[in-house]
């Protein structure tokens, strides 16, 4: 029996290349999911709001002023001194924890009189410890400022007082582990869909036998 024309064999390899494609793209984003490492999420949130009953709230003063204020202090969150101050610190408190990578996000929503503080690494205890650094020296650090500011020697804004609502809390795991599950199974999900459309659609197509 001779072999099928060159044209129905390309056409029958062109009807099973996105079958072929799908299988390689979960396979591709399988692998990059299970061998990317796992992060770790440390978060912190603060509170700022009058150091007395008698001074004025945030919401008193100009919203170009609170939003400068709150830039600042996002800025000083994330400079440099800062972070060499909290590294000192988690040397002297921690000295057995080893050195990891870590990022540092700081964000204020607007409105609001809070301020979030994210710590990302890839080992599970280095985010809480450093996010623990980082707010001591921040304190510290504003702390000084006002004590300057008090004695005349600078101009400062109101003495905000600024309240830890929240300290971070090792081992949280970002994203999380269903969320891998989650888009693997997507996509699983979409490729069965797209195999029995093109079953049922063949089957729709296929000539019915003669009597």
């Amino acid at each position: 029996m001779p072999p099928p024309p060159l044209h129905s064999r390309v056409h029958r390899f062109a009807k099973y290349l996105p079958l072929f494609l799908c299988l390689l793209a979960i396979s591709l984003e399988a692998i990059r999911l299970k061998t990317r490492p796992i992060q770790y999420i440390a978060i912190a949130r603060l509170k700022i709001s009058s150091s007395a009953p008698d001074q004025p709230t945030l919401k008193s003063f100009p919203k170009t002023l609170v939003r400068e204020f709150f830039e600042t202090q996002i800025e000083v969150i994330q400079s440099h001194q800062v972070h060499l101050g909290a590294l000192h610190r988690l040397n002297s408190l921690h000295p057995n924890l080893q050195p990891a990578e870590v990022s540092l996000k700081v964000l204020h929503h607007p409105g609001s009189t809070f301020l979030s503080i994210g710590a990302f690494g890839t080992q599970s205890e280095y985010p809480a410890h450093y996010l623990d650094a980082v707010i001591d020296e921040y304190l510290s650090w504003r702390k000084n400022v006002m004590d300057i500011s008090k004695k005349g020697s600078i101009q400062m804004e109101p003495d905000f007082a600024l309240t830890v609502l929240q300290r971070p809390q090792p081992n949280l795991i970002h994203p999380p582990p269903y969320r891998r599950n989650l888009i693997i199974a997507a996509i699983i999900g979409t490729l069965l869909g797209w195999i029995m459309k093109r079953i049922v659609e063949r089957s729709s197509h296929r000539p019915s036998p003669a009597c």
